[in-house]
């Protein structure tokens, strides 16, 4: 149906890091009350001085009755210094907007073209190494130490528009994994959300035993993860033995130093070259 009502609602922006940015993501969700939004063309960002941002709406959810939307995800990007608070308005109304910019994401056969304005690559999810040119994979070490590695059986876009874009792959690699790949406009990095999980089916033997799992992608000049950063390549592995005692330690090689940590657990979080 067409939207009946009009409105704004204030969005603000806020970054609490320590670095100043020209121009970084702005990703959140605002809902509607029922019957009144139908249609994200009718959908606009502005400053507040009334200037129009551009942006990208997505429908997350609808009500089963009348179809109206209940929550639309809100993606545009934005210069914030230090610290800096800044807010905009969504615009909703009855008036069409026209949409510009080029989705992030290209589909060329089994491979995937991504090109941020930033940040260009091929992804080769039918391929054990899922970006062209690099290492990059989710792999199982058995323990006999093999590392397994495969390509992914379900490749699918959940998203492509000119501000975000994600790719969702799974595969298995004796544990079953999951990686949900997010690009951003104007950003030379892409997020990276990963996951493994014991497939088990009838018949399976119950207890899989495995001496890690992990994903390797390729990084830039410089390394964080946690408290630890610097130049150079590293790799951190968070171990954790399971004898019921919750024992958690860390083994880090970094520029071909080997060391093991005691009582860490990592965030799972970190950061290759420039990545915000």
């Amino acid at each position: 149906g067409k939207n009946k009502v009009s409105g704004k609602v204030k969005i603000t922006a806020v970054n609490p890091d320590k670095r100043n940015y020209d121009s970084i993501p702005v990703c959140g969700g605002v809902t509607f009350g029922k019957g009144e939004l139908f249609d994200t063309n009718g959908l606009q960002v502005t400053d507040l001085s009334g200037k129009v941002i551009p942006a990208q709406f997505t429908v997350l959810a609808r009500r089963g009755l009348d179809k109206s939307i209940i929550s639309v995800a809100v993606d545009f990007n934005t210069p914030l210094k230090s610290g800096e608070r800044k807010d905009f308005y969504l615009l909703f109304g009855n008036k069409t907007f026209k949409r510009t910019g080029k989705n992030i994401v290209e589909k060329r056969g089994n491979d995937i073209v991504i090109d941020t304005g930033k940040l260009s690559l091929v992804l080769t999810p039918k391929e054990k190494s899922f970006i062209k040119g690099k290492e990059a994979f989710c792999a199982v070490q058995s323990i006999d130490g093999k590392i397994h590695r495969s390509a992914a059986d379900i490749v699918r876009i959940d998203e492509n528009g000119p501000q975000r874009a994600t790719i969702f792959m799974r595969g298995k690699s004796i544990l079953a994994w999951e990686l949900r790949l997010t690009f951003f406009k104007d950003q030379p990095y892409m997020k990276v959300d990963y996951s493994f999980e014991n497939n088990y089916k009838t018949g399976d033997v119950f207890s899989r035993c495995v001496k890690s799992i992990f994903v390797e992608l390729p990084g830039g000049e410089r390394y964080q993860c946690d408290r630890f950063q610097g130049a150079g390549n590293a790799l951190f592995s968070q171990r954790h033995a399971r004898t019921g005692e919750f024992m958690w330690d860390v083994y880090t090689n970094v520029n071909g130093r080997k060391q093991i940590i005691d009582n860490l657990k990592l965030s799972g979080s970190g950061r290759a070259g420039n990545s915000a």
